[in-house]
C-alpha cells in the first residue's frame, strides 16, 4: 500500500507525520482506556478482600494509570518507526516484540547487576517504575521512564523518516 500512498501524497514527511499522528492518537486513547479499565478491574477484584483500595483521587495512583496509557502510546510509535524502517509488517512486529522482551530476559540474567541495564529496558520500566506508585530501587521515576520511552519513539520515527526519504517506495 505504500506505493499507492506515496503516489497520492508524494511528500514523504507528510505521509509519515500523518501516520504518526493517527497511530499515536489512537494508541494513546486506547492505552489510556485500557489503563483505566485495568485499574477499575483491579479495584473490583480487591473489593471484598483485606487489601485496601487505591483511590484514583490520590495523585500517585492517578499518575501510574495515566503514565501507563502514555507508555502504551509511545510503544505504538516505536512500532510505527520500526514499520517505516523495515517496510514489512511481520518484521516490524517481530522486532518490536524482541525489543520489548529480549532485553528484559538479558537484564534478568545479571541478577542484581541487571538493575543498571533494567533502567533502560522498556518492559522493566513499565513494570518497576511507570505502573507502580513507588519505583523499584535504582530505577528511574515513572515520569522519567515515560520520557525515555517517548525518546525511543522519537528516534524510531526520525530514523524511519530518514530511511523513507532516501529509499524507493
Amino acid at each position: 500500500m505504500i506505493r499507492s500512498t506515496l503516489a497520492a501524497v508524494p511528500r514523504r514527511r507528510t505521509v509519515l507525520a500523518a501516520k504518526t499522528a493517527v497511530c499515536g492518537g489512537a494508541a494513546l486513547a486506547t492505552g489510556l482506556l485500557a489503563s483505566f479499565a485495568g485499574y477499575l478491574g483491579g479495584q473490583l477484584t480487591i473489593g471484598g478482600t483485606a487489601i485496601p483500595p487505591a483511590p484514583l483521587g490520590e495523585w500517585a495512583n492517578l499518575r501510574a494509570v495515566l503514565l501507563t496509557g502514555v507508555y502504551l502510546g509511545a510503544t505504538a510509535l516505536i512500532g510505527v518507526g520500526l514499520g517505516t524502517m523495515l517496510r514489512h509488517s511481520g518484521a516490524a512486529i517481530g522486532t518490536l516484540f524482541a525489543l520489548m522482551f529480549v532485553p528484559t530476559i538479558v537484564a534478568g540474567l545479571f541478577g542484581e547487576g541487571g538493575v543498571a541495564i533494567g533502567r533502560f529496558v522498556p518492559l522493566l520500566m513499565l513494570l518497576n517504575s511507570v505502573a507502580v506508585i513507588t519505583p523499584g530501587p535504582g530505577l528511574f521515576s515513572g515520569a522519567v521512564s515515560v520520557l525515555l520511552m517517548c525518546g525511543y519513539a522519537a528516534v524510531a520515527v526520525v530514523v524511519g523518516g530518514v530511511l523513507l526519504r532516501t529509499r524507493d517506495a
